[in-house]
């Protein structure tokens, strides 16, 4: 074919990202190419700019890259998304100004490499579709169990890091596979070691999702009618240093939670996308969701409410943090 094109998409947004640096090294000098490469984002570019673009030549170098991000998003109908004849209208729109999309493609000078650069599209895909063996096609998944662990015992080496079997599973339940939020949690946990193996505390310490796994604790206490458990979790918390407005902050946050994976779940996102909008791994995504379906919509405000009135009689000397809270945790729990 003329010219070089190459697709990278899937939920492991990092891995393709580090795919599309390695191709860079492959294609000149970085002060060559740099101001040789164009980036565009895929909801605002038109078809004529990216044409433009492409047939540009190289000014000092040997190619042109042209990178293209979340193009192939607009070809697809979202789930749960607008109205289906809307989302169709919309589409077939978008289809009739990239008509000549393939043709570019085919035409594109040998000195050009255009990559398109998205999150997992469907087979369906239209530009998937129109693309079809004009160019190579890598789809990154989200890794998972045994891939995982050992992405992360390779990251971990390169970093300078050794980890125990249990730390390692314990990072990959809180982390999940967003494997950019993975590798800033190995850097730090190798820092702060040292040269001493990382162990499960480590981890707990170290590592946010794990550390509010105590406040999921309380918080699922809470939703079974336990007030006993949940106030034993509650002096733990503050038995280890816990402030009350750290206490609450983190509950205020935990029901923000709640109710934002509800609206992600209701608008049909993946686990994956879910993850991203919530600045979360895995395991906060999932428990969020099942704590969640434990309460109508006005049960999550009612605590919200009840949650503000406690801060606010703490902070103005109304009430002790210790007492402040117990009654708060003890009447919550009652409730449900």
């Amino acid at each position: 074919m003329a010219g070089k094109l190459c697709v990278l998409h899937g939920d492991d947004d990092y891995s393709a990202r580090e795919a599309l640096e390695d191709m860079k090294k492959g294609l000149g000098p970085p002060d060559a190419l740099v101001p040789n490469t164009s980036v565009f984002d895929g909801r605002q570019v038109r078809f004529g700019q990216l044409e433009t673009a492409c047939n540009t030549v190289p000014f000092l170098a040997d190619y042109r890259l042209v990178v293209v991000e979340g193009l192939m998003e607009q070809f697809q109908r979202g789930e749960g998304r607008p109205p289906a004849e809307r989302a169709s209208s919309r589409l077939e729109k978008l289809k009739e100004e990239w008509s000549g999309f393939k043709g570019m493609v085919r035409g594109t000078p040998d000195t050009t490499v255009l990559v398109l650069l998205s999150r997992a599209v469907r087979a369906d895909n239209w530009i998937l579709r129109e693309l079809e063996g004009l160019g190579q096609v890598r789809r990154f998944d989200s890794l998972k169990g045994p891939d995982l662990e050992r992405w992360m015992a390779a990251r971990m080496q390169a970093h300078g890091g050794q980890a125990t079997a249990g730390a390692l599973r314990m990072l990959a339940a809180f982390v999940g596979g967003d494997l950019r939020r993975m590798d800033n949690e190995i850097q730090k946990l190798a820092v702060y070691a040292g040269h001493n193996q990382i162990q499960d505390r480590d981890v707990q310490e170290l590592v946010s999702d794990a550390r509010e796994a105590v406040v999921f604790s309380m918080v699922d206490a809470m939703i079974e009618g336990r007030p006993g458990a949940a106030l034993g979790t509650l002096r733990r918390l503050m038995e280890q240093g816990a402030a009350g407005p750290y206490v609450l902050t983190m509950l205020a946050r935990q029901v923000r939670l709640m109710i934002q994976a509800r609206s992600l779940e209701a608008e049909g996102a993946a686990r994956g996308q879910m993850a991203r909008a919530m600045g979360s791994g895995d395991f906060v995504v999932r428990k969020s969701l099942e704590q969640a379906g434990a309460f109508s919509d006005q049960a999550l405000r009612e605590i919200y409410r009840r949650l503000l009135e406690t801060d606010v009689a703490i902070k103005t000397g109304g009430v002790a943090d210790d007492l402040g809270l117990e009654t708060l945790v003890a009447e919550l729990s009652v409730r449900r």
